[in-house]
């Protein structure tokens, strides 16, 4: 399938381009806002959330 002159694949859970971040469901939500975080702050900072909220 072709969006907005791109290929996408329907198959992967979450979908990210530039911008925009999709995905198909609440369950992915958790990924969804951990790769806006990553964008946001890095893979460092993203990391550190990531086992802070492993740890509890």
């Amino acid at each position: 399938m072709f969006a907005g002159g791109r290929k996408v694949n329907m198959n992967e859970p979450i979908a990210a381009d530039k911008n925009i971040i999709t995905s198909y469901s609440p369950q992915t939500a958790n990924d969804v806002a951990f790769i806006m975080l990553e964008r946001l702050l890095g893979k460092e900072k993203t990391d550190m959330v990531i086992a802070n909220l492993s740890a509890k």
